[in-house]
């Protein structure tokens, strides 16, 4: 039964009807502008990042006659737009350049491109025709204006080699060639050293391969086929740790072999030679040649009597840092030493006698972390000497390059202007130092022919970032005899490496065919440095923008969830590039004791962390949102 309402209670609820339909009407556009507005906030990101997979190509090598049917070789890069949303991006591809053009030619995909949406790709097809014996390297620049996150330009190395006789159509273009200039020695009718600019760095004979002989760092590298073995040393400077580990860190395998003990003393530093020995340098003063698939080592002193100590910031070693040059010969091992840089017969294994940099064989201090041109056979000695370690007083600093061409009367030469130099650069310490810029460890790129030297700060700098790097453009040197010889570049710079928590980049290892360096700042602070491409007569001087690009990470926990410790002296890091997959590749130590040594390698994509997200706050770190290990940036591998 119906109920009879109430005249005034129908009228109330009338009237709040009105009054909330009104209210709907007056008050619903402005909230929902306001969700709007709230959503806009919480949109999903809308923008283009230029992105190119690989950044290197490398090509088989040919050989001719054999190759004459088939005198070419193809490969091919991938363009990215890795962004997201709706922003296109419209790369242009350019022609190939460098001194190696003429050997590569652009098959598909050159030009200007269509459009990429996020997610869209385009195929660069390459064809390697060589036109001359030997190497040939090339660039090719992909620019993206409308980029509006990361680089708006990217640069896609080439390289390849051949051995000839090179087909006749070839040998044409080879005649055309514009000779490399070459430095002169002031005062002489022959230059010698003569450096040149790398382009006629020989092609790797088979059998195994060090990728890192431009500088004695401790990890050493060698390739055979698709095999990647480290040989780690257990020990460093003061350490009291034994033995040397070869760790298999890439094959074509799934399962990795277990890491091999090599019975050694307590070594610094191991690199192997092309005919598989393995050469080691023992902290107490000797020299271990461990033969190829051996694990029983000659040791052999380096002198008849102690050898001095060489003290340095972070230790002390007696037999330091090690390197092989093949290229001589007989093949010559290279131990810095507190004798000075002692060559190594590695035919007849016979130590030489030290070559002493300062005139006599008393304490000598080399550089423990030597450069090396392989070419010219040039030690490349940037150093100091600790004289108490208390304060951190020391000697000037200096810079030598060595000729050891004729092992029996190597030329050492004098930086004309050392402690000016490096003294120089508008940092000052207390008065406990005696400079405020400490030369440490030097590599050189084999290619630009330009060297690198980092800087160990005394103790007193450390608020002031040591973040530069030091860069001599070497295929312009001057040698000038005298007393002393002296050797000069026109072509010098020292340049900050800002905006990262590389707070004192000290180890550096340089990957010469692609121009990028792997640094670090010991425990968990390391880098990648884009280099220079290019140097010598007709390009422009180094300046303050030499280095180009440069971004800063952190180290994870290793494995075993321990935080990476990973200073090592000599500095326990190194490059390659992969047989895998040609990127380029950085191996690293840690140090977490100094009774066992290191526990893991980390081998880090330098190719793919320069092109990882990074944080829009500072364009030189990668964002700390981005997971190294799970986005395959870095992976471990243990050593025992």
């Amino acid at each position: 039964m119906l109920r009879r309402v109430h005249p005034r209670l129908l009228l109330t609820f009338i009237v709040l009807t009105l009054a909330i339909s009104v209210g709907a009407l007056a008050f619903g556009p402005t909230a929902s502008s306001q969700e709007d507005d709230i959503g806009d906030v919480k949109a999903a990101p809308n923008f283009s990042r230029l992105l190119i997979k690989p950044g290197a190509l490398g090509f088989r090598k040919l050989i001719f006659p054999k190759d004459d049917a088939s005198p070419s070789e193809t490969a091919s890069f991938t363009i990215f737009n890795n962004g997201r949303g709706t922003t296109v991006l419209t790369p242009t591809v350019g022609a190939p350049s460098g001194t190696g053009a003429a050997a590569f030619t652009i098959l598909s995909g050159g030009g200007p491109l269509a459009a990429l949406a996020p997610g869209h790709s385009a195929p660069v097809m390459i064809q390697f025709n060589p036109v001359a014996d030997g190497v040939a390297r090339a660039e090719i620049s992909v620019s993206a204006p409308d980029a509006t996150r990361g680089p708006k330009s990217r640069v896609v190395h080439l390289a390849g080699s051949a051995k000839g006789p090179i087909p006749s159509a070839s040998a044409t273009a080879t005649a055309t060639a514009t000779p490399t200039p070459t430095p002169t020695m002031a005062g002489s009718s022959t230059a010698t050293p003569t450096p040149s600019n790398g382009t006629a760095t020989p092609t790797p004979t088979p059998g195994p391969v060090s990728t890192d002989k431009n500088s004695a760092n401790a990890p050493g590298v060698e390739i055979s086929g698709t095999t990647v073995t480290v040989n780690v040393p257990l020990g460093s400077d003061d350490d009291s740790a034994t033995g040397m580990m070869q760790v298999v860190v890439e094959n074509a395998a799934s399962v990795l072999p277990t890491p091999s003990l090599i019975a050694t003393d307590r070594v610094n530093s191991c690199t192997p030679s092309k005919s598989g020995e393995v050469v080691c340098s023992g902290q107490g003063g000797t020299v271990d040649l461990i033969p190829a698939g051996s694990s029983s080592p000659t040791i052999l002193p380096l002198s008849a009597s102690t050898v001095p100590t060489i003290n340095y910031a972070a230790g002390d070693c007696q037999g330091c840092g090690a390197l092989v040059d093949d290229t001589l010969s007989p093949a010559l091992a290279i131990i810095s030493s507190g004798l000075g840089y002692i060559p190594v017969n590695l035919s007849t294994g016979t130590v030489g006698n030290p070559i002493a940099t300062n005139g006599t064989n008393s304490t000598e201090t080399v550089g423990v972390d030597f450069g090396y041109d392989m070419v010219n056979h040039l030690i490349l000695s940037a150093n100091y000497q600790v004289t108490d370690v208390a304060t951190f007083g020391t000697s000037n600093p200096y810079f030598q390059i060595i000729n050891i061409a004729n092992p029996a009367s190597p030329i050492v030469y004098e930086f004309v202007d050392a402690p000016g130099y490096f003294n120089s650069n508008g940092r000052t310490c207390g008065s406990s130092d005696n400079n405020d810029k400490l030369p440490d460890v030097t590599a050189l790129d084999t290619v630009t022919h330009i060297a690198y030297v980092t800087f160990h700060t005394p103790s007193t700098c450390f608020n002031a970032p040591p973040d530069d790097i030091a860069m001599f453009d070497l295929s312009q040197v001057v040698f000038t005899p005298g007393t002393p010889n002296t050797w000069d570049t026109p072509s010098k710079a020292i340049q900050s490496i800002t905006g990262t928590g590389l707070n004192g980049i000290d180890p550096i290892s340089v990957e010469s065919t692609h121009h990028l360096a792997l640094v670090s700042a010991g425990n968990n602070n390391f880098g990648v440095l884009v280099l220079p491409s290019a140097s010598g007569a007709g390009n422009p001087a180094l300046s303050g923008t030499s280095i180009t690009d440069w971004v800063n990470a952190l180290m994870p926990n290793d494995p075993n969830n321990v935080a990476w410790a990973g200073w090592h002296q000599p500095s326990g890091l190194s490059t390659y590039v992969s047989p895998n997959t040609n990127k380029v590749m950085g191996v690293m130590m840690n140090n977490p004791s100094a009774t066992t040594g290191p526990t893991f390698l980390a081998i880090v994509d330098m190719d793919d962390l320069l092109t990882a997200l990074r944080d829009p706050s500072n364009a030189h770190k990668v964002d700390s949102s981005v997971n190294l290990v799970t986005s395959g940036l870095v992976r471990f591998v243990p050593v025992q």
